[in-house]
Order: C-alpha cells, then sequence, then structure tokens
C-alpha cells in the first residue's frame, strides 16, 4: 500500500520534472534558433552563413548601454525594420534616435537625435551585398548605417529611443560598440597573446601575414578594434533582443537583380 505522502512526494517530482523538460525544450528552441544553419522560413532561396544579436529599441523606454569604463570614442549600427508592404512600395526610409550620454556619475553629458535614411539593398547595383532576415518574420531588414560617436567629456552610458521614422519603419534594431584604449606597449602585447589563427583573422585587412607585420601594425591593429556592447536590465522587460541572419542568393538570382 502507498503512503499518501510518499504519493504527493512522487506527484510533485513529476511536476518539476516536466516544468524542468518544458524549459530545457525552449531553451532547446533558442539554441537552435541561434546556431542552426538551415534555409529560413520565407526565405527559401538564401542559405544564412552568419547570424549575430541586435537590440530593437523601444518607444516606451529607452534602452540603456554600460560600457565597461567611461569613453570618449563609441559606434553605432542601425538596422531599420521595414513591413513587407512598405518594402515593394519604396525605396528608401527615413528613422532616427535620439541618444541621452550619461557620464560616470549618471549626470547627462549630451543629448543628441541622430536622423538617417536607409536604401533598399537590392536596388542598389551591382547586387552583392547580404540578405539581412530574421527568422519565420515577413519584415525586412534595410541597409545598416554606422555613426561613430565622438564626446569631449568621457561617457560611461548610453541611453537609444527612436523618434520620427517613416511609415513603414516597424523598428530600429541597433548594436553599441566601444573602443578599447590601449597603450602602444599594451596594443602590441594583446596582439601577440592572440593565438595564430586570432592573429590571421585580425591581420586579415593587410597585404602581409600577421606574423610579419612590423609591432606598430600589430599594435594599430588591436587600437582600431571595436568591441560590442550588451544593453544594461532584464531581455523582454529592460530591452529586445533578436537574432539577424546573414545571407546571400544564389549567384543565377543575384544576376538578374
Amino acid at each position: 500500500m502507498i503512503r499518501l505522502g510518499t504519493l504527493l512526494r512522487t506527484i510533485e517530482l513529476l511536476a518539476l520534472a516536466a516544468v524542468f523538460v518544458a524549459g530545457w525544450l525552449a531553451l532547446g528552441r533558442d539554441l537552435v534558433d541561434l546556431v542552426t544553419s538551415e534555409r529560413i522560413e520565407g526565405q527559401s532561396d538564401v542559405t544564412p552563413d552568419s547570424r549575430y544579436l541586435v537590440y530593437a529599441l523601444q518607444e516606451e523606454r529607452p534602452t540603456p548601454f554600460v560600457f565597461s569604463r567611461p569613453t570618449q570614442l563609441f559606434r553605432i549600427s542601425s538596422l531599420p525594420v521595414i513591413e513587407r508592404e512598405a518594402w515593394e512600395a519604396t525605396d528608401s526610409w527615413s528613422y532616427g534616435y535620439r541618444l541621452v550620454m550619461r557620464d560616470s556619475s549618471g549626470t547627462i553629458v549630451e543629448t543628441r537625435d541622430i536622423f538617417s535614411r536607409s536604401l533598399r539593398p537590392d536596388r542598389i547595383l551591382p547586387y552583392k551585398r547580404p540578405i539581412r532576415f530574421f527568422r519565420g518574420d515577413d519584415a525586412l531588414i534595410s541597409l545598416s548605417d554606422d555613426l561613430v560617436v565622438e564626446s569631449a567629456t568621457p561617457i560611461a552610458s548610453v541611453e537609444m529611443t527612436p523618434v520620427e521614422a517613416d511609415a513603414g519603419v516597424e523598428q530600429i534594431a541597433v548594436r553599441v560598440y566601444q573602443r578599447l584604449p590601449y597603450s602602444d606597449a599594451a596594443a602590441r602585447a594583446e596582439f601577440q597573446r592572440r593565438s595564430p589563427e586570432e592573429r590571421a583573422i585580425y591581420g586579415r585587412a593587410s597585404a602581409l601575414p600577421a606574423d610579419i607585420l612590423s609591432d606598430t601594425e600589430k599594435g594599430n591593429i588591436i587600437r582600431n578594434r571595436w568591441r560590442i556592447v550588451g544593453p544594461a536590465g532584464v531581455a523582454g522587460s529592460d530591452y529586445t533582443v533578436r537574432i539577424v541572419y546573414e545571407g546571400r542568393l544564389p549567384e543565377a538570382q543575384e544576376a538578374q537583380r
């Protein structure tokens, strides 16, 4: 005969196991979205070869980005997300976002509104740009715009909010980068600490192999690097994260564009 306490404990353990399995299944779906190389729903002609995270700006609250140390130089890459109906109707869209820059004490140093105009990528020839899209989403991503912001006062954090935008601009997604300060000696040491594979990647813009670059060139490679900065807070409440996929059409279809 099974005791009532034992039965209740068994039911409790089964319930916990069900919650655990459901959580892992949800996590597994998120991981598949990030690492899968499958063709994307709605983009059957494109096989993605890279993917990365972007952060969608919210109208109801600013999205905060906190730098690892105060900086006088940071970079923003903005990607306007366009409704499919608007994508078919026109070739370009204007949009804007507001920057509120704060110092290490939290005091506002500067507020600046940034405006940009983005072009539909497949109307620019020759068509060799990657196609950017979200998985299972009809919205499309127009050409990105890069902005380097310089401040006389070191900035510890920046808050971003969308402002004016053309009809059809569904969302503005961004990536924020900071320039890491290195002295000459520290930059050269940082380059040497990297693996041969990493040094080759860092030096691929040079005509010479990474191992025979001069010390000055090695230092410049490190000093010119930008590091991605994630938003502060909790995903889903303080900020919204999305996964962008990049790929190219088959060459035959690119030639028809």
